[in-house]
């Protein structure tokens, strides 16, 4: 009687545990379809061949194969003017618990193809990419995001993920990854008192403050400053704040309204390693009209005399100009500070190098060093020839499996 009493009970309690994973699966489906479909007002259309739910009797792992993700917008004559697509072969997503908020991504590689009539074709190849997401709801940015690649190539004309050739590099690097925190500033709000003053505080502000660290390891590109990282860039770390209200849509009208909300990324630390030279910058950009930065870091190189050191033995003196500027740069470079007598050599060398602080200035789509202009940034145009609020609509259907379990 007892053991039919007991395997009564642990049916029932498999039968609830299985409707309830059911449900789960069902759920964790439901909610990337609807966040998929939440993302075409943003200009994003993302379709895939197949998904599926597997894992029971464990927490459920969501693999979508064969996904397209297609930015494509009409400018003011309807023609497409620009499009991006990412082309992910498998994505798994697996829970980190019972809450379908939480959850893992990996992503074997993934390729990303920018056509534009004005600069042709650009892609990028990423290797091994894995994120941790919180998320909070569909229109916002993820509350914690780790995003872990093993490697990025950019470069043009690539096929199947290969660059034909050297001259179609534009940079590589290893190790990147991005972490984004978000805070919502509306469960801090103050009331003032004065109605009229919290309503228009409260509409010229955006509702979250987020916080993203770049990290890049091992950064090689032709377009680098041959004379001082001829062996490329060791190590890059970055540290920025900037208001958001939600998941930015792809319309240049939210950044002119971000803008005109006090938009600015305030950088709170940067800093670029290539070799025994370290740069540390600080500072706050903002965007134009072509998502080119504007704005002024205030750039602070550790010893004066490595550069000078790197900037001669490229031959940089052995002209006119070069004399010019490396005399300049010995006029920035702060003096050297002199200790007691009691100093070790090592003492004596840290204390005998120059820091050189000047500034970077971003403007007119131009980097300004002094009144000197030395790189010009090309317009982002997946965004700056849209025809404002025109979306173009999906025409594919988006084909959905679920297989829940076997014999589910």
């Amino acid at each position: 009687m007892r053991a039919k009493l007991f395997s009564s009970i642990l049916a029932t309690g498999l039968s609830a545990y299985s409707a309830g994973w059911d449900h789960m699966a069902v759920t964790v489906q439901s909610e990337v379809d609807a966040w998929i479909a939440a993302q075409q007002a943003r200009g994003l259309h993302i379709e895939y061949e197949k998904m599926q739910i597997e894992g029971y009797p464990y927490k459920p792992v969501l693999h979508m194969q064969a996904v397209d993700v297609t930015l494509q917008k009409k400018n003011e004559a309807g023609e497409a003017a620009t499009k991006a697509t990412a082309r992910i072969a498998d994505i798994e997503l697996r829970l980190k618990g019972w809450d379908f908020r939480q959850f893992k991504l990996t992503v074997p590689s993934a390729q990303l193809d920018y056509e534009d009539r004005r600069y042709g074709r650009v892609n990028a190849k990423m290797q091994t990419i894995n994120s941790d997401v919180v998320v909070t709801d569909r229109r916002s940015l993820p509350k914690e995001l780790l995003l872990k690649i093993g490697e990025v190539t950019w470069g043009k004309e690539m096929i199947r993920g290969k660059i034909n050739s050297a001259e179609h590099l534009l940079s590589q690097a290893q190790h990147v990854s991005i972490n984004l925190n978000t805070l919502d500033l509306r469960t801090m709000d103050r009331d003032t008192g004065n109605a009229a003053a919290d309503k228009k505080a409260a509409d010229n502000r955006s509702n979250s403050l987020a916080t993203v660290r770049l990290h890049i390891q091992h950064m090689e590109s032709p377009y680098l400053p041959v004379r001082l990282m001829k062996e490329g860039i060791d190590d890059v770390s970055f540290t920025a704040e900037f208001m958001v209200d939600e998941l930015p849509p792809m319309t240049m009208d939210y950044w002119r309204h971000w803008r005109q909300r006090n938009g600015v990324f305030d950088i709170r630390s940067f800093q670029v390693r290539s070799g025994d030279i370290t740069a540390r910058m600080q500072g706050a950009l903002q965007f134009d009209a072509g998502l080119r930065p504007e704005g002024i870091l205030h750039v602070r190189l550790e010893d004066y005399e490595r550069v000078r050191g790197r900037l001669v033995t490229a031959g940089l003196e052995k002209n006119e100009y070069g004399q010019v500027l490396l005399q300049g740069l010995s006029d920035m470079a702060e003096p050297a500070v002199t200790g007691p007598s009691t100093q070790t050599m090592d003492d004596v060398r840290s204390s005998l190098s120059r820091p050189l602080p000047f500034s970077l200035t971003f403007q007119s789509g131009y980097l300004f060093l002094g009144p000197v202009p030395v790189f010009e940034f090309p317009m982002m145009n997946v965004m700056a020839d849209i025809k404002s609020g025109a979306h173009q609509k999906s025409e594919a259907h988006v084909k959905s499996e679920a297989h829940v379990k076997s014999g589910a």
